[in-house]
C-alpha cells in the first residue's frame, strides 16, 4: 500500500503506484573492464547519459493528470 505523494490519497490494497519523474540529471559513466592481466578486455566504453534524479509515487489518476500537462 502507498499514499499518492500529488493527491495525498491511501491507495486501494493492490493498487500499483505510478512513478513520475520529478528530475534528471546529466550522469558521465566510465569505462568497464573485465578479466586480469593479458586477458584483459573492455566490456563498456562508457560515456554519458541521464538518470532519474528524483521521483514521485502516484496514483493513476494523477500520473494521467500530469502526463497529459506534459505533452
Amino acid at each position: 500500500m502507498f499514499r499518492c505523494e500529488k493527491c495525498r490519497r491511501k491507495a486501494w490494497p493492490g493498487e500499483k503506484p505510478v512513478r513520475i519523474v520529478i528530475m534528471t540529471r546529466e550522469k558521465t559513466y566510465p569505462e568497464r573492464w573485465e578479466g586480469h592481466g593479458h586477458n584483459r578486455h573492455m566490456i563498456d566504453k562508457g560515456g554519458k547519459g541521464w538518470e532519474i534524479a528524483k521521483e514521485k509515487l502516484t496514483c493513476k489518476s494523477c500520473a494521467e493528470t500530469s502526463s497529459k500537462r506534459d505533452s
